[in-house]
Order: C-alpha cells, then sequence, then structure tokens
C-alpha cells in the first residue's frame, strides 16, 4: 500500500473587536497555515460488469439439416465494465472463454464469438480456448478509471447434426 501525503494549506484569520469596534483592522489579524497528512490507498484493476445472458433466437432443425447455423444477438454498450484504481497506467486485455455447449444430457462443438466473428472462443472443458475480447490502456486521470465496452455482437455457431 502505497502513502502519498497530500499538504492542504488554509489560511486562518482570528480578530478581536470590541463592543465599541465595527471593524477589524486587517493589519491586526493573524495569519498561518493548517497542514494536515492523508492516505489514499490505492485499489484494484477489475472486471464489474459482464454480459451475462445472451439471449439467442431458437435454431429450428430445418436449420441444422442444411449445415452449420450462426446466430447473433447484439449486446449494448456497457454489458462489459473494468475499472483501474490502481493510480498508475494500466494496460489491461479483457480474455473470454466458454466450456462445452450441453443441455445436461448431449454435448457439442460450438462456437462463440464477442466483437469480431472469426475470433471465436472454441468450446473445451477445461476453458483452453481463451481469446482476447478487448484491450485498452486505462490512465490516471479520473475520466480514465473507467472503461465501457461499445455496443457489439455475439455469434453462436451451432453445428450440423447437433442432437437435441
Amino acid at each position: 500500500m502505497k502513502l502519498i501525503p497530500i499538504v492542504l494549506s488554509a489560511a486562518l484569520a482570528f480578530g478581536v473587536v470590541g463592543v465599541n469596534q465595527i471593524s477589524a483592522n486587517a493589519n491586526s489579524m493573524t495569519s498561518s497555515n493548517t497542514k494536515t497528512d492523508m492516505s489514499i490507498t490505492a485499489g484494484d484493476l477489475s472486471l464489474n460488469k459482464w454480459a451475462r445472458t445472451l439471449p439467442f433466437e431458437a435454431i429450428t432443425l430445418s436449420d441444422l439439416a442444411n449445415g452449420a447455423v450462426t446466430k447473433s444477438v447484439t449486446l449494448p454498450a456497457g454489458s462489459f465494465e473494468v475499472t483501474n484504481y490502481t493510480g498508475r497506467t494500466q494496460s489491461w486485455t479483457l480474455a473470454a472463454a466458454v466450456t462445452e455447449f450441453t443441455d445436461g444430457t448431449n454435448t457439442f462443438d460450438g462456437s462463440l464469438a464477442i466483437g469480431d466473428q472469426q475470433n471465436k472462443l472454441i468450446a473445451s472443458s477445461d476453458l483452453m480456448g481463451m481469446q482476447s475480447i478487448a484491450s485498452e490502456v486505462t490512465g490516471t486521470d479520473l475520466s480514465d478509471y473507467k472503461w465501457q465496452s461499445k455496443s457489439t455482437k455475439a455469434y453462436l455457431t451451432v453445428p450440423m447434426g447437433t442432437k437435441i
């Protein structure tokens, strides 16, 4: 934890005004500085918000009979949010992975892409298909502490022959 001393200065004026004295002479006032110490504690770089549901439209068996099907959904701006309260300029990458798709009984080797349809997250039980979906440098200006995603698309591809 880094402590950053901040010195605050304030002019304090004291004067004594007698009952018969309406105004005080500025030269008779005493002025001094008061110093105080405080610390500001750095925080974390963290993912605060992410798209919790991806509401894709239904896929029909007749769609799958003709080959793999890709459906898309638009994620609104702000679906992902990263904050940098470290007090430093910070480079970071937001990465995602997807487990195998399952209905509880059957699994299929589909893929999910966020942002770029070609940047596919290949389903795996060990999340080894992790891919970058955003990267940024957040600075130390107050306006740089929070990053929010722009509106983007997510794509789900279901291969032909998937069992239901």
